[in-house]
Parts: structure tokens; C-alpha cells; sequence
């Protein structure tokens, strides 16, 4: 059989001709033909060129929320992180500002909580006893909590937590979301103890309530300031076990 001597199309002439080829499909409405063939050549169709950067702008906007998410997130607990938490106060006295303009009545409290022994924790057995302090903590006080509510842990080192509770809550209330942390604050420490005896599971809570006299701001500060009051009394009393809570503050 002879062989076949049809001349082949260079490249670069195989090239311009489907560029070409693809400028007019651009110009016709809905067309969809693709050229290719030998040295790689193709060249999409105006409407699947759309379609392709539609999808690369979609695949970039939401690996852009992701990065978002993370920079507001503490990797070890999966809880919202300090900047989260500031972002949070600022939107608060926003809003609680407007409110008042209105003659409404905002209102919230915030729990400072510090845990016990985390640095001893640290110290004696390693920070994987720490981290798994520290994730455990976060899981509790998640456990308790509204889905209005949330939690915050405040740096990367720190063991610190701030706790948003929404709305207005009587005393009794208050007592009684404060009342279930410290009970499974106990539970987890008795497990804790099987493993590392001189380590002590539990927290300190310090809590400010804001209302139309005291803006949001203003009250996290002062429950985070009071924290380190609850800490001077947990060790006036030796620790082990026994629950620290500074009574809430009276706004006059």
C-alpha cells in the first residue's frame, strides 16, 4: 500500500487557523465548536471559556472564605479566636448603641473563665496533656451553650475562655448555666485523675452583664478583669476540685 502523502498542517499554521476559527465562534451566539487536533492545539469555545473562569472565580472566592474562617479560628479547640472576639465586641457596641437611639434595652452577659494547672499540666506531663486539657475545655463549655450563644478562646497560649451569652438572664439563669460548666468541669476531672493525679481540672468564673447602662465593651473588660479575683480565691482555697465563681456585678 503507498503510503499516504497527504501534507500534514505545521503547528503554528494549525494554530492561527483555530484561533481564528475560535474568534468567530465568540461572535455567534451559543456556539460551541472546539478545534483541536495534532501539537496540542485547544481552543475553547466562548461560552466554555465563560464557563471555566466561572468556575476558577467560584473555587477562588470560596477558598478566600476558608483562609476568612481560619484566621478567626483556634486550630487546637476549633473555637473562635481573639480576633474573632474583638470583631464580636465591636458589632456589639454598634449595635447596642443603636439600640439605645431607639429607646430599646440590649442586653448580654460575659463569662470569663480561666482553667486550673494548664501550665502545670504543661509542665509536668507535656503539652499533649495541655492540648487535651484545652480541647476538652472547649468541648464543655460548647456543651452548655445556646445557638445564640458563644465561646471564645483568647490566644494561642493562653487559658483564658470568654463566654457571649445572649439576651437577658435572670440571676438564676446565670447561676444555672455557671452551675452545669462546674459539673462537668468535675466529671472530666475525675477521668483526668486516673491519668495525672496532681493535676487539677477546673475553672474560675468571673461574669459582667451589660444593659442599656453599661455598653458591651465595657462589660467584657470588666469580667475579663475580674478573672484574676476569682484566681486569688481558688488558691486562697487550695484548688482541688473546688468551684470559683465571683458573683455577678451590680450595675447602679
Amino acid at each position: 500500500m503507498a503510503e499516504d502523502t497527504k501534507e500534514k498542517v505545521p503547528y503554528e499554521d494549525q494554530k492561527r487557523a483555530a484561533e481564528l476559527a475560535n474568534k468567530e465562534v465568540a461572535n455567534t451566539p451559543g456556539g460551541t465548536t472546539r478545534l483541536s487536533g495534532e501539537g496540542g492545539v485547544d481552543v475553547l469555545s466562548a461560552n466554555e471559556h465563560r464557563a471555566k473562569l466561572e468556575r476558577e472565580k467560584v473555587a477562588l472566592e470560596k477558598k478566600n472564605v476558608d483562609l476568612e474562617a481560619e484566621n478567626r479560628t483556634n486550630t487546637l479547640t476549633g473555637l473562635p479566636n481573639e480576633r474573632a472576639y474583638n470583631e464580636m465586641l465591636v458589632g456589639l457596641d454598634e449595635n447596642w448603641r443603636r439600640q439605645r437611639e431607639k429607646g430599646e434595652a440590649p442586653a448580654g452577659t460575659f463569662i470569663a473563665a480561666d482553667l486550673t494547672h494548664l501550665n502545670k499540666a504543661n509542665d509536668i506531663y507535656g503539652e499533649t496533656v495541655g492540648d487535651d486539657y484545652l480541647k476538652k475545655a472547649g468541648e464543655i463549655f460548647r456543651r452548655h451553650l445556646r445557638s445564640e450563644d458563644r465561646v471564645f478562646r483568647l490566644g494561642t497560649h493562653s487559658d483564658t475562655f470568654v463566654v457571649h451569652l445572649s439576651g437577658f438572664l435572670s440571676p438564676e439563669e446565670l447561676l444555672n448555666v455557671k452551675d452545669r460548666i462546674n459539673k462537668s468541669f468535675e466529671d472530666a476531672q475525675r477521668e483526668f485523675r486516673e491519668k495525672y493525679p496532681d493535676i487539677d481540672i477546673s475553672v474560675s468564673m468571673a461574669s459582667t452583664s451589660y444593659d442599656a447602662n453599661l455598653s458591651p465593651m465595657a462589660a467584657a473588660t470588666d469580667a475579663e478583669n475580674r478573672i484574676s479575683e476569682a484566681k486569688r480565691e481558688k488558691r486562697k482555697l487550695g484548688f482541688r476540685g473546688v468551684q470559683v465563681d465571683i458573683p455577678e456585678k451590680i450595675n447602679v
